[in-house]
């Protein structure tokens, strides 16, 4: 099984953990380290209207989210849904969201080539648009010179089948911060000139030394549950300043 199928075998996993949250209701006693089943439970009963029902290509802002484990989120591991750490997780069940959730493919220590790589996989799901936030680990890496021609690619192959293709600046970092402040410098030139579409995640929880405002990360490279859901929050305004057409 590749990465990316497993990735996509998540609805699967969902239904199985509806059933697992049907016994525990019914008081079938299941045994779950560190309350995982528990925690599971709690993740379906929040998500599951966007992650059951999904979204199709019939609806107007059918869209996939792609990128590292700041999409994927690490949050109830056992299912690796309703992560309360991933923007697009609570993007997509935002009362008030501007998107119909098809799919996270979010993947943890995907470089901005390897997201190019599972483009495939985003398009076969036939999505209006996707959001993309990949380039971080190019950074830790040491891949960093290629982000940019990668994040081209990978544009170029989404909007060649009619699907819009939409990038974000990068979340800070407490240790890589120069490095992330001039890959979002790159980005944002790169979109200038190509008319991409970009959103800035970077103004709320970044401090001007390019770290994360205090408490906004639990390890200084991921954003914590809040840092998160400002994302959201900043991907909500521009996604209803630019509606699909």
């Amino acid at each position: 099984m590749t990465r990316s199928t497993a990735r996509l075998s998540r609805r699967k996993l969902i239904t199985l953990a509806v059933v697992l949250a049907a016994l525990v209701l019914f008081g079938v006693a299941i045994a779950a380290p560190g309350g995982a089943a528990r925690e599971a439970v709690a993740a379906v009963t929040k998500y599951r209207e966007c992650f059951i029902a999904g979204g199709t290509s019939d609806n107007a802002n059918a869209t996939v989210g792609m990128g590292d484990s700041i999409t994927a989120g690490n949050t109830n591991a056992l299912v690796n849904v309703g992560a309360n750490n991933s923007y697009f997780d609570i993007l997509g069940c935002k009362d008030d969201s501007p998107i119909t959730y098809v799919a996270n493919l979010g993947i943890r220590r995907d470089t901005s080539a390897q997201v190019l790589a599972r483009v495939p996989d985003a398009i076969a799901l036939s999505p209006r648009q996707v959001l993309i936030l990949a380039g971080a680990n190019d950074i830790i890496t040491g891949a960093d010179s290629e982000t940019i021609n990668n994040l081209d690619a990978i544009r170029t192959e989404l909007e060649g089948e009619g699907i819009r293709a939409v990038f974000g600046t990068l979340p800070p970092s407490d240790i890589y911060p120069a490095e992330t402040i001039a890959m979002n410098a790159q980005i944002t030139e790169w979109a200038s000139i190509n008319s991409a579409f970009v959103i800035d995640y970077w103004p709320e929880i970044a401090d001007s030394d390019g770290h994360y405002e205090p408490g906004f990360s639990p390890d200084g490279i991921h954003p914590s549950p809040e840092a998160s859901r400002i994302m959201a929050e900043a991907a909500t305004d521009w996604l209803k300043a630019n509606p699909l057409p």
